[in-house]
C-alpha cells in the first residue's frame, strides 16, 4: 500500500478501532499498520477545568431514569446565556449541537433502515495509565469547529513545483541518485508522481487543500545528512523529544518550513513482547492553529516520521529498544493549513459531574463499528472510570468521506484486565464536553437499533 493510499483513501480511520472489532489474537497479515497510519489526518484526545485526571472512587452506580431540561435535551436559550462580546449589548444565543451532530465524529456506518448505532466503547492498550495521551485544559469554553475545504481544483504544475522544490534536498539528503520523476494523473483525478529511486520509494501527490510526500523506508538505518532517524522507544516522551532536535534542524532545513515544535504518539497492541508496535513523531508548529494542541495530526503543515515495530510475520524488523524501520511524511498546505477551520460557539464547556451523569446513563459515544460487532460487545461499567482527560474529535459528511469539523469530548477509560503481552486493555468511550439536545431520544433509539444487529434483521 502506497503513501497516498494511507494518507487519502483511509484518512481518519483509527486503526485502534479496527484492533478494538477484530479479535484479540495476533493477526497474520499486516494489515493494521496502515490502518493506523491513517489516524494521522484525524482524531486524539483532546466548564472551566484544569488539567485531566483519574479514578472519581465514589462515583455513584444507580441507573438513573430519563430526564429533561438542562441535561442537553433542550437547547440553550438567549435568557440564560451571557451577553455576546463581539460588538453589541444584545444577547445571543449559543449554538445548538444535537446528538446526531456529535454522533457524525464518529464516521458512522449506517444500518439498512438509516440508523447509525452507536457503539458503547473502544478497546485500547498501554504499559500503564501514563500511556494514555491524557490532556486537558484550563479553560471555561473549548469551541466546536466548522470546516469547509478551499476551493482548490487539481493543478499539476502547482505539485510538480513542490516536489521538484523538496525531492532533490531529500534524495541528497538520504545519500540517493536524484531520481527521475514519473508525473501521472491518479484514478480520481488528483495529480501524482512517482520517483525512481529502488528500496526508497518517493510518492508526491495532491489532493484537495493540500499537497503530500512521502519517503518509505522497508529496512534501517536511515540518515538524514548524517543524522539518524531513529528513537529510542525506553526512552520517555520528553527524552525522545530532546533527542530528535539534531533531526528537527535538519527536518525543518529539507522541506524548507518551520517546525518547531515535536510530539510523540505510541501504538500498543495485545501481542507484541517488544514494546510499542508503531511510533509516530510528528514535527510541526503547536502555535499555527489551537486544535494541533488536541487533533493527532496537526491542522497545520507537519513532517511525519512512522516508525513500524508491529510483528505479524516471523520475519519481520522488530526492536526492544531503537526502531530504524520508517516512513517519512510531509503534508503541505495549499491554503494556508487549517484556513478552513472556523470556530463555532456552542456555550461553555460541560462540567465534569454533568458528563459523569451522562456516563452513568450510558450517553456516550465510543465510536461506530460494524452492527453486528456493536451488538456483540461485552457491557463495561464506567461508573468508576480509571482516567479522564479532554479531546476533540472529527465530524464527518454522511457519506464518511469528508471532514465537516471538529467537536470536544471528554474521553473516559476504565481498565478491563491485562492482556497477554502485560499491556493493559482498556475500554474508552466519550462524552460531549458541551451541552447537546436529544441525547435521551438519541439513545432511546439505540436500544433498538442494538436488538436489529444482534436478530441480524435490518444491517
Amino acid at each position: 500500500m502506497n503513501g497516498k493510499t494511507i494518507l487519502t483513501e483511509l484518512g481518519g480511520i483509527d486503526g485502534r478501532f479496527i484492533l478494538e472489532a477484530a479479535p484479540d489474537v495476533k493477526p497474520k497479515k499486516n494489515i493494521l499498520r496502515p490502518l493506523a497510519l491513517a489516524a494521522c489526518l484525524a482524531l486524539i484526545v483532546a466548564g472551566g477545568l484544569a488539567g485531566y485526571g483519574y479514578r472519581r472512587a465514589h462515583m455513584p452506580v444507580e441507573v438513573l431514569p430519563p430526564v429533561t431540561g438542562d441535561t442537553g435535551d433542550t437547547p440553550n436559550t438567549a435568557d440564560t446565556l451571557p451577553p455576546d462580546t463581539a460588538g453589541d449589548d444584545t444577547v445571543k444565543p449559543h449554538l445548538t449541537l444535537t446528538a446526531e451532530e456529535a454522533g457524525a465524529a464518529f464516521r458512522p456506518r449506517k444500518m439498512m433502515n438509516g440508523a447509525m448505532p452507536t457503539r458503547a466503547y473502544q478497546k485500547v492498550y498501554a504499559p500503564d495509565i501514563s500511556y494514555l495521551g491524557l490532556r486537558g485544559t484550563e479553560a471555561e469554553a473549548l469551541p466546536g469547529y466548522a470546516y469547509e475545504a478551499p476551493e482548490a481544483a487539481p493543478d499539476s504544475a502547482e505539485l510538480q513545483d513542490f516536489a521538484n522544490g523538496i525531492v532533490p534536498r531529500l534524495a541528497r539528503a538520504a545519500g540517493l541518485s536524484v531520481p527521475a520523476a514519473a508525473p501521472r494523473e491518479g484514478s480520481d483525478g488528483w495529480p501524482e508522481m512517482d520517483f525512481d529511486t529502488p528500496g526508497y520509494p518517493i510518492i508526491a501527490f495532491q489532493k484537495g487543500d493540500a499537497n503530500y510526500l512521502s519517503l518509505s523506508h522497508a529496512e534501517g538505518p536511515l540518515a538524514l545528512n548524517g543524522v539518524p532517524v531513529a528513537v529510542d522507544q525506553r526512552l520517555s516522551d520528553e527524552q525522545i523529544v530532546a533527542a530528535l532536535e539534531p533531526l528537527r534542524r535538519e527536518l525543518s532545513a529539507i522541506f524548507g518550513v518551520s517546525l518547531p515544535d515535536i510530539r510523540v504518539s505510541r501504538r500498543y497492541d495485545s501481542w507484541s513482547e517488544h514494546g510499542a508496535a508503531w511510533l509516530d513523531v510528528y514535527f510541526y508548529d503547536a502555535s499555527a492553529h489551537p486544535l494541533n494542541a488536541y487533533l493527532e495530526a496537526p491542522v497545520s503543515d507537519y513532517v511525519l516520521l512512522s516508525f513500524d515495530n508491529a510483528e505479524n510475520y516471523a520475519g519481520d524488523i522488530v526492536s526492544d529498544g531503537v526502531l530504524e524501520i520508517v516512513s517519512v511524511y510531509y503534508r503541505q498546505g495549499r491554503a494556508g493549513g487549517g484556513a478552513g477551520y472556523s470556530e463555532r460557539d456552542y456555550g461553555p464547556l460541560m462540567g465534569l459531574e454533568k458528563a459523569e451523569e451522562y456516563l452513568r446513563r450510558g450517553w456516550v459515544f465510543g465510536g461506530h463499528t460494524c452492527p453486528l460487532c456493536m451488538a456483540e460487545q461485552e457491557a463495561v461499567a464506567f461508573d468508576s472510570y480509571d482516567a479522564w482527560g479532554l479531546t476533540y474529535i472529527t465530524t464527518w459528511n454522511e457519506a464518511g468521506d469528508a471532514v465537516t469539523g471538529a467537536l470536544p469530548f471528554y474521553v473516559f477509560y476504565k481498565a478491563l484486565g491485562q492482556a497477554e503481552n502485560g499491556n493493559t486493555a482498556y475500554a474508552k468511550t466519550y462524552v460531549p464536553a458541551v451541552e447537546v439536545a436529544g441525547m435521551a431520544e438519541y439513545f432511546e433509539a439505540q436500544a433498538q437499533y442494538h436488538d436489529e444487529a444482534r436478530s441480524g434483521d435490518d444491517f
